[in-house]
């Protein structure tokens, strides 16, 4: 039976959205320090030459130009993560319509991109390769030649393949002769963009000595000091992050961007810089989702058992590799899905193209994989005559068995996410004509990673809670408050979050990898009883007991035994700072956990046959979540994973042609409103121990991960049309119709 907890459990109002609604919140495009100048980037129009010459001095000489830099000005280092691979400014190549080439300093924005205009680039333009099956093939130009120089030598280097994994259990071959049945497909998915509304900005304020302040719209401030150290070529401590609130994420803002160029536009006029990205930037020349290719193999028995499942995912990197956290989605490992196959064999590739950078957005790699894998799953289930739940019901993974990469997990809720799912969806009930009900399942751990805090009680009793953790929207400092608030005994109201940069705040990893509850929870956790016991020895030296026997709730004191011998949190602290700080510290350290968690969703869909629309007219979105911390906060979670999902399945493209961006604004790439939400159900299973704090799971990424294949399985339920790239569009829909002899109605 779970355990009641006071603040646990419940709806609590977040700290920080007063500030927001109001207007009142200090963002980053929002801060304007005194003499500050305004920095812009001069783009590359090539997606793929090489740099003759650069002639600056136009640009100089304009009146109110203060500062102009090229790569001849910064060291020659290169920036990543894995793999260092990117220059901050294009050496002697550029490799992507949209890469800095220059950048400018002026008194205004107007001065500083008329500079930037006359800036005068001679480049030899060099043949290019924008595809994946174009970049794979024999006589594709390199987009690194040079790649050998940077590369670490865990990078597989073949071609413009930069990064190859792989996984393999049992013998693929073995497998296929062990089938009854063998089906494949090819399913392929597009670049999309994050979808956050506050476009990049940065403000940096450098000293003579080099040591500098930087305010940044990223989430990560400490591997972005890291990061930004390594490359300057000085201590960490020279520099100070601050992260101000932060508008919108989804993995876009874990990158460096124009920090480096921000700093050292300061450093030589001894000014305050600011640099913003336009939207056209953003959507050009931001990280973007990995486009893909994946190619998919099962054998299976005639009574739907799986014995074998080989796949093939290609993703499309664009120009540079570093900017992200691996060589190759992590989403790839989880294309065989939570199912029982004995045998397997997964590939994953990171390829180099002369696109933008591909990074990191909402659960890398994993709607992709899974938007093939789900869909896949209903192709062999209506081949084979099944019901696509009895299918998976016969298959996925139940307590004491491995998943197909060999690792095992504890309370394993698939099989009840997947009944739980059809039930609430009706999914036995007859379909209306035109109408399709279709499902998808995943399976996602939480993250670990290493975060501290400090929480510190005033002599009047107020508390603080001090966290290197961002806020990024998603409501993260309003759960770090409820955990102290019930650690402490007192209400969520009494306890203020202090979000701190890094020169005093406790180090934290980033928000990132649905890990901040897990992390940052458990160092405030750990912080906040540290306080508490300094609290209750106190209390229970005033109340004449055994510190043991004193509960502590609602801001009150008192024994077991006596409830009505109660003291007020207040009187207690001020007692306590009688004898020095009521100051608790917590430092947690946790990697991946033996658990995880399953998400089913359904979607409804109604089609439109005389011009191939989808609607989706409901979703059912079923999450295994281990203990719900906040109601509306994890409900708030998944509608929004689910409204971008819906994006990305049906709208969403950065379309191009020869590498140039065409919907280079948001009146042409349809990011889903409030307009296109379906009726949506979500429903919340607990009692599954998590690893975050009071069994308690990872939230932010894996709502996303099923909407694809849901509503393409569901397109298919209502027409028998099976469309295999993303987006579903109207055209394709329309096409695939008159291909499958359905003609419009009359």
């Amino acid at each position: 039976m779970t355990e009641e907890l006071n603040c646990i459990g419940k709806a609590a109002a977040r700290p920080e959205a007063p500030e927001k609604v109001t207007g009142k919140a200090v963002y980053a495009g929002d801060l304007s320090l005194s003499g500050m100048l305004h920095g812009v980037v001069l783009r590359s129009p090539h997606p793929h030459a090489r740099i003759l010459t650069i002639d600056t001095s136009a640009a100089r000489a304009l009146q109110g130009v203060e500062a102009v830099l090229t790569a001849a000005d910064l060291p020659r280092r290169r920036l990543g993560e894995k793999i260092k691979d990117q220059p901050v400014l294009a050496e002697d190549m550029v490799r992507f319509v949209g890469e800095r080439v220059a950048a400018v300093a002026a008194l205004d924005e107007a001065t500083a991109r008329r500079a930037a205009g006359l800036i005068r680039v001679e480049y030899e333009p060099l043949p290019a390769v924008f595809d994946i099956e174009e970049a794979l093939g024999p006589e594709a130009p390199l987009v690194h030649a040079d790649s050998l120089e940077y590369l670490k030598p865990q990078a597989q280097v073949q071609g413009n393949v930069y990064g190859y994994e792989r996984i393999a259990t049992g013998a693929i071959e073995a497998g296929w002769s062990q089938s009854d049945y063998i089906f494949e497909d090819s399913f392929s998915t597009q670049a999309v963009h994050q979808g956050y509304q506050e476009n990049h900005v940065i403000v940096a304020l450098a000293e003579p000595d080099g040591r500098a302040t930087i305010w940044s719209c990223n989430k990560v401030p400490f591997p972005l000091r890291r990061e930004l150290a390594n490359y300057i070529g000085i201590l960490e401590d020279y520099l100070r992050i601050v992260a101000p609130p932060i508008g919108g994420d989804f993995g876009g803002k874990s990158a460096v961007m124009d920090e480096p160029l921000c700093y050292y536009l300061s450093l030589l006029t001894g000014r305050p810089v600011r640099m913003a990205m336009t939207r056209r930037e953003e959507l050009a020349a931001a990280n973007p989702r990995h486009p893909s290719l994946i190619t998919i193999k099962s054998g299976v028995k005639k009574n739907g058992q799986l014995v074998a499942r080989q796949v093939k995912i290609l993703f499309n990197s664009g120009a540079y590799g570093g900017v992200k956290s691996s060589l190759v989605l992590l989403g790839y490992n989880k294309a065989a899905g939570p199912y029982r196959i004995p045998h397997l064999l997964i590939e994953g590739y990171a390829v180099y193209t002369n696109n933008e950078p591909r990074g990191q957005c909402r659960a890398p790699g994993q709607p992709q994989a899974v938007f093939a894998l789900e869909s896949h799953m209903d192709i062999i289930a209506k081949g084979l005559g099944l019901d696509p739940l009895a299918f998976r019901l016969r298959n996925v993974l139940t307590e004491g068995e491995a998943d197909p990469a060999g690792e095992r997990w504890h309370d394993l809720r698939g099989r009840e996410v997947l009944e739980t799912a059809a039930r609430v969806a009706g999914w036995q009930r007859p379909r209306a004509a035109g109408t399709g009900l279709g499902m998808a399942l995943a399976f996602r751990g939480t993250g670990g990673g290493v975060s501290g805090a400090e929480v510190k009680v005033g002599a009047d009793g107020s508390v603080e809670v001090l966290t290197g953790a961002v806020e990024t929207g998603t409501g993260s400092w309003t759960i770090l408050q409820q955990i102290a608030a019930e650690e402490l005994g007192v209400t969520p109201e009494m306890v203020r979050v202090v979000p701190g940069d890094t020169s005093v705040a406790p180090y934290d990893c980033g928000n990132a990898a649905s890990r901040s509850t897990h992390v940052a929870g458990w160092a405030v956790r750990q912080a906040s009883q540290e306080a508490a016991a300094i609290l209750g020895s106190t209390a229970a030296r005033m109340l004449g007991g055994r510190p043991e026997e004193i509960v502590s709730k609602g801001g009150r004191f008192w024994p077991a035994s006596h409830p009505e011998q109660s003291l007020a949190f207040a009187q207690v602290a001020e007692k306590a700072a009688e004898q020095g700080p009521i100051v608790g510290l917590g430092r947690y350290e946790g990697q991946k956990k033996d658990t995880t968690a399953f998400a089913c969703h359904v979607a409804e869909v109604m089609v439109d046959r005389e011009t191939g629309a989808v609607e989706v007219t409901r979703l059912v979105a079923v999450q295994d979540i281990g203990r719900i911390l906040n109601p509306p906060a994890a409900e708030g979670q998944v509608e929004g994973s689910a409204v971008q999902g819906l994006g990305f399945t049906l709208w969403e493209d950065l379309v191009k042609e020869e590498g140039r961006l065409c919907s280079s604004s948001l009146a042409d790439y349809h990011q889903p409103s409030s307009l296109d939400m379906p009726e949506m159900e979500v429903v919340f299973l607990e009692g599954a121990r998590g690893p975050a704090p009071y069994g308690s799971k990872g939230l932010g990424e894996l709502p996303i991960v099923p909407v694809a294949a849901a509503i393409a399985n569901a397109l298919e339920d209502a027409t028998g049309v099976r469309i295999k790239d993303l987006p579903l569009t109207p055209e394709k829909v329309w096409l695939a119709l008159q291909k499958g002899g359905f003609a419009p109605a009359s």
